[in-house]
């Protein structure tokens, strides 16, 4: 198997390091290539599926050569899980990722969010899933390692190594170094740290790569399942407030994402994963804490869901009887009253005087409303008193009436984004 072109060179540019996975047979060209980029520091760790590691055995000239390729510095795993569909992969200084699968002809390219980037990643890093090949007793042996693999700008981070066997032990940014050590480090960005120790006849290189934490950030949205177009849509619409209203027929979906964290919690959920969705159905007051924990820091966000019981600002202002031409009946319903009877039922405010007020405005507004009806027709009538402008009307009163509750309003224009 040869690489891709593209493949190798993008290999090329590697700054500190590239981690490789090979399904297929490893051809001479491969290993020049590894031991010319290892020759000119770049740290290589070599991951050849079981597979091609038995097929290697029986080849005596090409396992010779990869031998000498180990002693050059490149570090060899046998991979104890074939990952499905790759014919080659390729991590560039830990923030790239290449595939090629076997299904295409094209080169795949994934960034750290996609899914596919954070699978091989664990197949990289995960000393459970790999194994190191062709390690001798007298060999230089290596062990490097970081406190914390991700640090707030400006935090400290404890770093730790021991190697064997080697003469000289250097790494970067502090130099040679004692066979054993640890040393306080503080980070401004992203960095990669190289460890490199030799002697007469070998070379071993690792790297540590360490994130920096700009802000424990969370990241939510809250959507509702459309009955008409059956897909959902979101409510959060850069809502700062993180107070909702929604109807309690709709469905409703949660789903959070917080990469940094070393420990999460969604109440009354209970989910403790990274990232995840929960479904449930609106009741009175839904509160909803999503809380997030990295090194000595914290955050907590709370989220507001308030039934309502009706699709205001939405429905017909005016329902029309179907015999309204011969008869004129026609009935004006009044949102105001039916949203204040509503939260009064759920205990969340006090309205027994502002509820009478608006009884008695809706009784008014209906006679003259009917009067206008029969001094000047329905025609015109509906021009001065279409939905949208009884809806804006209608907002401004229960804003009106419910001025000195913040929460309440704050309702109130989720409702109204919930229908724009």
């Amino acid at each position: 198997m040869n690489f891709n072109p593209k493949l190798v060179l993008s290999m090329e540019d590697a700054k500190t390091s590239l981690k490789v996975y090979v399904h297929g047979n490893l051809q001479e060209a491969n290993i020049k290539l590894f031991s010319r980029l290892c020759a000119g520091g770049t740290v290589i760790d070599l991951f050849l599926s079981r597979r091609t590691m038995e097929a290697l055995k029986k080849d005596g000239l090409t396992f010779l050569k990869l031998h000498q390729l180990w002693n050059e510095g490149v570090n060899i795993y046998t991979a104890d899980k074939e990952i499905p569909y790759c014919e080659s992969a390729v991590m560039l200084d830990y923030n790239r990722l290449l595939v090629k699968w076997k299904t295409s002809d094209e080169l795949e390219e994934y960034d750290s969010n996609s899914d596919v980037f954070k699978d091989l990643h664990r197949q990289f890093t995960s000393s459970e899933l790999s194994q190191e090949f062709l390690r001798e007793v007298d060999d230089v042996d290596v062990f490097f390692e970081a406190e914390n693999a991700r640090v707030f700008k400006n935090g400290t981070n404890v770093i730790r190594w021991e190697v064997k066997n080697a003469t000289e032990v250097n790494i970067s940014g502090l130099g040679d170094v004692a066979a054993k050590g640890e040393q306080t480090i503080t980070l401004l960005k992203d960095t990669v740290l190289v460890l490199k120790a030799l002697n007469s006849t070998q070379t071993r290189s690792k790297t540590l790569s360490i994130h920096l934490i700009k802000e424990l950030a969370i990241e939510y949205d809250l959507e509702f399942l459309n009955p008409a177009s059956k897909e959902y849509s979101s409510l959060k619409k850069d809502n700062a407030s993180h107070v909702y209203g929604v109807h309690g027929r709709h469905k409703i979906r949660l789903s959070w994402n917080i990469p940094e964290a070393e420990k999460v919690l969604v109440q009354p959920f209970g989910a403790t994963k990274k990232s995840g969705t929960r479904h449930f159905m609106p009741s009175g007051i839904q509160k909803i804490r999503i809380s997030a924990w990295v090194q000595e820091r914290e955050k907590h966000l709370d989220i507001v869901v308030q039934e309502y019981p009706i699709d205001l600002l939405h429905d017909r202002f005016i329902e029309i009887e179907e015999e309204f031409l011969p008869s004129m009946q026609v009935t004006s319903v009044n949102y105001a009253q039916k949203l204040t009877e509503f939260l009064n039922q759920k205990n969340v405010l006090d309205t027994s005087a502002s509820l009478q007020k608006i009884r008695d405005e809706a009784q008014e507004r209906g006679e003259q409303l009917y009067k206008q009806f029969e001094r000047i027709g329905f025609d015109k009538v509906y021009e001065v008193h279409d939905p949208q402008s009884l809806g804006e009307m209608t907002q401004n009163r229960l804003k009106s009436y419910f001025k000195d509750r913040p929460s309440v309003l704050k309702m109130l224009d989720s409702i109204r984004n919930y229908y724009r």
